[in-house]
C-alpha cells in the first residue's frame, strides 16, 4: 500500500484510490496528507487553501460517500481502514452473513467510486445492478432466422446483423 502515493490534485475518488484513501484516512483527518510523493502538500504551486483544509475536503467526501452507503460503506471503511480482512468479525460486528461480507463490501466500493457521487440512493444503484441485469442487445436478425442459429448450436449471434 506504501509504494501508491497520490497528491490531492491527483484524487479522482476511484477504486484504487479511495482503498488508498481508506488505508491512510486516520492520518488525513489529522490534517497531514501521507509522505512519499515527489512533491508535498503546500510546496510548489500556491494555493488559496490551507494544506490541513484540503485534508478536511477529501476526508469529509470520503465520509460522505461513506454515508451514502450506509452500513455497507461502513463495513468497506472497517475492512480497508483498520485491516480487518476477517469476514467472521466483520459479520458478527455488522450482523450479516460471512458469505455476503466480502460482496456487500466490494458493491459499496463500486458505488462510492468515480469523480462525482451517484445521482440515485445506494439502495436504487444496487437494485438497478441486481434485479436489472443488462439486457441482451438484440440483433437486427429475424426471429425465424435467430431460431434456427439457436437450433444449429451456434452460441454467438453473427456480426453482420448487429
Amino acid at each position: 500500500m506504501t509504494e501508491d502515493w497520490y497528491s490531492p490534485g491527483e484524487i479522482q475518488f476511484y477504486k484504487h484510490q479511495l482503498i488508498w484513501l481508506f488505508y491512510w484516512l486516520p492520518e488525513i483527518k489529522e490534517g497531514r496528507w501521507p509522505p512519499g510523493g515527489a512533491e508535498e502538500v503546500g510546496g510548489g504551486q500556491p494555493s488559496f487553501h490551507a494544506p490541513f483544509e484540503i485534508c478536511i475536503l477529501i476526508t469529509s467526501e470520503v465520509e460522505e460517500r461513506v454515508k451514502m452507503t450506509g452500513q455497507d460503506g461502513y463495513m468497506c471503511q472497517d475492512y480497508f481502514t483498520n485491516n480487518t480482512f476477517d469476514d467472521r468479525i466483520l459479520a458478527q460486528k455488522y450482523n450479516c452473513p460471512i458469505s455476503e461480507v466480502r460482496g456487500r463490501i466490494f458493491r459499496a466500493l463500486r458505488y462510492m467510486a468515480g469523480r462525482d457521487r451517484k445521482r440515485i440512493s445506494y439502495d436504487q444503484w444496487r437494485q438497478m445492478k441486481t434485479s436489472g441485469k443488462r439486457q441482451p442487445r438484440k440483433a437486427n436478425i429475424p426471429v425465424e432466422q435467430r431460431r434456427e442459429l439457436r437450433k444449429e448450436g451456434r452460441a454467438r449471434w453473427i456480426k453482420e446483423g448487429r
